[in-house]
């Protein structure tokens, strides 16, 4: 969800690809959809050749989709539509930096029901990890 520039994508399918053919889920297709609303992220993907092997493996696939408004996932290069009826199997889903820049709304139960903008803020002392 909200893929930025596909960098993180290429690494986690280059490692996945690697070991993948060692794993019990071998015989699973799996496909990972990088996905954004602004089309021109889709296309330096879709262009991207370091991305094109993925495509060519249909291991990588491409959709415009807005959390707030969509309730389907429309896909570029297999031209499919993703729904919760044509899942067989578990959706996994990666949201790094995702969830701050949505309306996220919380709603509170106090005899009967408001509504309450939801906000995430991390302590002055935060420390960010770095490997």
């Amino acid at each position: 969800m909200g893929s930025g520039t596909g960098r993180f994508a290429y690494h986690f399918l280059t490692y996945l690809s690697r070991i993948y053919e060692s794993t019990s889920l071998k015989y699973l297709d799996f496909c990972y959809i990088l996905n954004d609303l602004p089309t021109e992220n889709l296309e330096f993907w879709r262009c991207h050749p370091n991305l094109e092997p993925f495509v060519e493996k249909e291991n990588l696939d491409f959709a415009v989709f807005d959390v707030e408004n969509d309730t389907v996932i429309h896909l570029i290069h297999n031209k499919t539509t993703i729904n919760p009826q044509s899942l067989f199997h578990p959706l996994i889903l990666i949201a790094n930096y995702f969830f701050d820049i949505f309306l996220t709304i919380c709603l509170i139960s106090t005899k009967g029901i408001s509504s309450n903008l939801m906000y995430f803020f991390l302590p002055l002392d935060y420390v960010v990890l770095s490997a």
